[in-house]
């Protein structure tokens, strides 16, 4: 993805750069604006990347039988909750009575040590 914003970035710029007819002043504006977007897209890549690898780790301790500590206090293992993959929650299992009807969001947990 990186690769294609860079390459539309630099199409853009020597779309600008090529017109004879747009003022200099306005191609420096134009310019600083593509940076400008083509960074905040960067940083977003990379923070979405960074948080998609966390919660990969946290399934990843899940599927191996290891327990997470979710919301503060609720310990979420593959023994008592199931993972649901689409909406990336823990739903309890059907013998889990005592956590009956909690669905608890990836997000909200973190691997317990």
């Amino acid at each position: 993805m990186r690769i294609v914003l860079l390459l539309v970035v630099i199409l853009l710029f020597l779309i600008i750069f090529s017109n004879k007819t747009i003022p200099t002043y306005l191609k420096t504006i134009f310019s600083i604006l593509l940076v400008m977007i083509f960074a905040f897209g960067y940083l977003y890549e990379m923070n979405m990347e960074n948080s998609e690898a966390v919660r990969i780790k946290r399934l990843e301790y899940f599927q191996q039988g290891k327990e997470l500590l979710c919301r503060g206090k609720i310990i979420v293992n593959n023994k008592t909750f199931s993972y649901l993959s689409g909406t990336m929650t823990f739903s309890p299992l059907f013998g889990n009575i005592k956590d009956k009807g909690l669905i608890i969001s990836i997000n909200n947990c973190r691997i317990k040590k």
